[in-house]
């Protein structure tokens, strides 16, 4: 057969065989699809003998969801190409490189500030929004003045029609399409209209813009006009002659498309290159998590699903996807590297509407995910919605613009599908890596009811700012986060602090290690009985900041036996000392000393006279992350340029 849709087509018409599990087994190649494949309750395999779809090399197949580009005439400093593709494209990736639309300011810079068109009215909150002013600062703002010094250019070279507007919103970015440019006033409008207004999270917002022939002038950028030219700046190094350029048509490339009474059942997928999906980047308006953006794996009504050792690269949105009624199945050993939004998500936003549909009891270990964001900044690594019992375990997850892993998706003390999920040994670092605020290494929203985090090892998580309410900690529990049990974990140089809980009730948080924080140790934003915790037993080490920070003096919280030191000044809260709080029966059993601590090989150890005075146990995190390594990660582990 000559593709992969073919081949389950004869194996439909054979059916199964008696000779133990049905192969499919797919020669080197790269595998251009014209359509979204589907595998069907027809194509299920049997517990005993399931169906294989496999590469007969590992490392040599690609399923590509892209068309390539060629061929391509040198013209000055570009590459062209007349492209033939009605719904043109939002991405190009050269040699495996992610190329960048047309953009100014150049990099990963941004145009800083700017005003709002009407006064806003301060007391409006998001998604609350009653009064007029503030919805036409959802439509409408004045740009800084060197953003409008280059709409200026590109209205004076042909207007500026096209032309992408590039807003980031604290934890979120939007990309708006540029309907009108008054250059007296600097007053862009942009449809559609914003979630936020503009400038709702401070004068700091940024800015980018994108889209046009006028800011096609830097190395790696490239540009579609509208009569399907195509024209790209090559990078030093490239050829036109031995280059690949790939513009992306698919957004899904494969699909388990089962449903409640007949799903797909025991598939195993091994050895696979998932590349080259598609997502359209504009307008995109983002509430959070870029939950909006498509996934180039989609599971529906699937039992017992293996995904092993199979690479998703160059991805548009979201790799992998485990949507409905997904059980029992498993995600191993994988690559998941250049993704525009994020690695896997679990389940769905909304509640399911039949006990079928929910999406529960799965596992993704050893995986090892690499840069996030690329398009879609808020796109997370890993994702559980409304989800329950799945194990997250041994991951690598790195160069994150947003949280790591998310777990939860209701705001507050509503109803909530995400109970029992295991976050364990999990090695988490270079998270958010100031692009955005308001994160985590790993962040839970809403009752999780049994959820355990446990033995991760966190590492560098910064945000954009380290100023204001939402920054960036290692541990994050938002609003609602209830009945979690977070232990044994290490979570070391962070914008915000090691641990933040905004409000939820009946968290124990017990025997980590919360270091080097620059804005404090460990927050607590809310109090009163809605935000119920047990601290104990912990060492927090403050850097720039208060050890204790937000609300910690209210009956609902009990501390005890805490190792709390910074080294330049003496504990205190809010102007008392520790003995003060010991007295008032607030921190019970601390002690304010330097806990000797030493991190080498994977782990963090306290001084044992220190540790023994409180209880504390000293724990190893040198399992956390990649245990056993497929042939796509061990790849990637050894090649620095797999990891930029």
């Amino acid at each position: 057969m000559a593709t992969l849709a073919a081949a389950l087509r004869k194996m439909r018409s054979v059916g199964p065989t008696d000779a133990g599990a049905d192969r499919i087994v797919l020669l080197p190649g790269l595998y251009v699809l014209r359509e979204t494949v589907r595998l069907w309750a027809e194509d299920s395999g049997t517990e005993t003998a399931p169906l294989i779809i496999e590469a007969l090399v590992p490392g040599t197949v690609t399923l590509s969801g892209a068309r390539q580009i060629a061929p391509l005439n040198q013209l000055g400093e570009e590459w062209r190409a007349a492209v033939d593709l009605p719904r043109g494209f939002h991405m190009l990736w050269v040699d495996g490189n992610r190329a960048t639309r047309a953009r100014s300011p150049n990099g990963s810079e941004y145009f800083v500030g700017g005003e709002n068109v009407r006064k806003p009215i301060p007391e409006q909150r998001p998604f609350r929004l009653t009064h007029q002013d503030n919805f036409e600062n959802t439509r409408a703002v004045v740009l800084p003045v060197a953003a409008r010094a280059e709409l200026g250019k590109a209205q004076s070279a042909g207007g500026v029609q096209g032309v992408n507007l590039i807003a980031m919103h604290s934890w979120t970015a939007s990309s708006q399409t540029i309907n009108s440019y008054d250059q007296a006033t600097g007053v862009v409008s942009v449809s559609p209209d914003s979630i936020w207004p503009f400038l709702r999270f401070g004068p700091t917002q940024r800015f980018a813009l994108e889209n046009h022939p006028s800011f096609l002038d830097e190395p790696g950028e490239w540009l579609l006009s509208t009569d399907g030219e195509l024209r790209y700046r090559p990078r030093p190094g490239e050829s036109i002659e031995r280059s690949r350029v790939f513009a992306p048509q698919l957004e899904t490339l494969l699909a388990f498309s089962g449903v409640a009474e007949r799903p797909v059942k025991n598939v195993i997928l091994k050895g696979l290159r998932f590349a080259h999906s598609s997502a359209w980047t504009v307008p995109f308006i983002d509430s959070q998590a870029a939950t909006g953006a498509p996934a180039a794996l989609l599971l529906d009504y699937a039992n017992n699903i293996l995904i092993d050792d199979c690479a998703f690269e160059n991805i548009g949105g979201y790799a992998l996807w485990l949507r409905f009624g997904v059980r029992n199945s498993a995600i191993k050993r994988s690559l998941f590297r250049d993704l525009g939004a994020g690695g896997i998500r679990i389940g769905s936003s909304a509640l399911s509407k039949t006990p079928a549909a929910r999406t529960e009891s799965n596992t993704v270990e050893h995986n090892l995910i690499t840069g996030t964001g690329r398009v879609f900044p808020s796109g997370i690594g890993i994702w559980i919605g409304q989800s329950s019992l799945n194990r997250i375990a041994n991951n690598e997850l790195e160069k994150l613009n947003y949280t790591g892993i998310s777990v939860g998706w209701t705001w507050g003390f509503g109803p909530s599908e995400a109970r029992q999920n295991v976050i364990e040994s999990n090695y988490i670092h270079e998270v958010g890596q100031g692009v955005l605020s308001d994160l985590g290494g790993i962040y839970t929203l809403g009752r999780t009811e049994g959820t355990v985090i446990r033995g991760n090892r966190i590492e560098d998580v910064y945000s954009f700012l380290d100023t204001g309410g939402a920054t960036a900690w290692g541990i994050y529990l938002d609003e609602g986060s209830s009945d979690i049990l977070v232990e044994n974990n290490v979570a070391l140089r962070t914008s915000g602090g090691g641990f933040h809980l905004h409000y939820g009730r009946d968290n124990t948080i017990r025997n980590n290690i919360f270091g080097f924080g620059r804005v404090g140790g460990v927050k607590r934003t809310a109090k009163g009985e809605h935000s119920r915790m047990l601290f104990e037993k912990n060492v927090v080490l403050a850097e720039g900041g208060p050890i204790y920070y937000g609300e910690w003096e209210d009956v609902s919280v009990v501390a005890r036996s805490n190792i709390l030191f910074r080294k330049d000044l003496p504990f205190e809260y809010r102007g008392q000392a520790l003995s003060r709080l010991v007295q008032r029966g607030i921190e019970l059993g601390s002690i304010a000393a330097d806990p000797q601590l030493v991190c080498t090989a994977g782990r963090c150890d306290v001084s044992q006279g220190i540790a023994d005075s409180v209880g504390f146990e000293n724990f190893s995190t040198a399992s956390a992350g990649i245990g056993s390594q497929g042939f796509f990660v061990a790849r990637c582990l050894t090649d620095p340029v797999c990891r930029q």
